[in-house]
């Protein structure tokens, strides 16, 4: 004759109550272990960070990679060789500059950085195009990019980090056209583009980054005239577009960048009288309008304040 097991003592009421509730307790844990295991990456669920970093290491060269040999674990912020964080151990800070690192950008993912605030990247042999995934990090204010060996065009992308203080992409290989898109980076304070092949004319949107104070696209193959915008800029303590072939006239609105130390303009085929009101410029230390199709009257020079221009050629 058999028993029932809630007559058996071990299945008192009270056990049975522990029993369920155990039953779902483990049933809740083995939810969130499922739920975790899902979701959380193979370093852990505050290390995407420290997944990406790696992930770009195996791609560069072999040589590049033993240059990062302290890039190991899952926690970018203990003794990793260029790498700075916040307080909530998040990335801020990447600067790898004159590292002798040779690859490409491709394999960094760039939306595993949400707090990344400067990229330091120069004086290295990257190569390939700057890829568009750049545009995700929103709160960069810093990117130095310069004397690499980058190509392709300057992806419109970029107009998305509108924090960027400073953009320097001189001395590469860069290509195509400055787009409007520059205009929406108004917190501009440095824009150095010079020294690559860039082509076509400079946007009037460039009238739109008044917290400029150093703009230099010299060295490049822009064509077109000076925009009229340029006259808004005035904060611009340097101004340099030699080595071009620009046209036209100096536009007068020139006049209004009161706080310009240097400029220069020279080797393009600009023409027409030099504007009068160039004297206006009374913090003009240095002028240089050489290989141009440019004239002025002997009196127009003897307007500058003596001692000032201290260099005009």
């Amino acid at each position: 004759m058999t028993t029932s097991l809630l007559n058996k003592p071990f299945f008192s009421f009270l056990h049975i109550l522990f029993l369920l509730l155990h039953i779902f307790n483990s049933s809740s844990f083995f939810a969130l272990a499922e739920h975790t295991s899902s979701t959380t990456s193979l370093f852990g669920n505050n290390n995407t960070e420290a997944e990406a970093l790696l992930q770009w290491k195996a791609s560069l060269h072999n040589q590049s990679q033993s240059l990062l040999s302290s890039w190991v674990g899952i926690s970018p912020c203990i003794n990793w060789i260029g790498i700075t964080c916040d307080n909530s151990g998040s990335v801020t800070n990447l600067t790898l500059e004159s590292f002798g690192l040779r690859g490409t950008l491709y394999d960094l993912n760039f939306s595993s950085f949400p707090n990344l605030f400067w990229l330091d990247l120069q004086k290295n042999s990257l190569s390939g195009t700057i890829p568009r995934e750049f545009g995700k990090l929103r709160n960069l204010s810093f990117l130095f990019l310069n004397e690499n060996q980058l190509s392709g065009p300057i992806p419109s992308s970029i107009g998305n980090m509108t924090m960027l203080t400073v953009l320097a992409l001189y001395k590469n290989n860069l290509t195509g056209s400055i787009s409007s898109f520059m205009g929406n980076l108004t917190s501009l304070s440095i824009l150095y583009l010079w020294g690559n092949k860039l082509s076509g004319s400079i946007p009037q949107e460039i009238g739109l980054l008044e917290s400029l104070n150093k703009l230099d696209l010299s060295n490049n193959i822009l064509t077109g005239r000076i925009p009229y915008s340029i006259g808004k800029l005035r904060n611009l303590s340097l101004l340099a577009l030699g080595y071009n072939h620009l046209s036209g006239p100096i536009p007068s609105s020139i006049e209004n960048l009161t706080s310009l130390s240097k400029l220069y303009l020279f080797d393009n085929k600009l023409s027409g009288p030099i504007p009068s009101s160039i004297t206006n410029l009374t913090s003009l230390s240095i002028l240089a309008l050489w290989g141009n199709k440019l004239y002025c009257f002997l009196q127009l020079l003897l307007r500058f304040k003596p001692g000032k221009l201290e260099k005009l050629y």
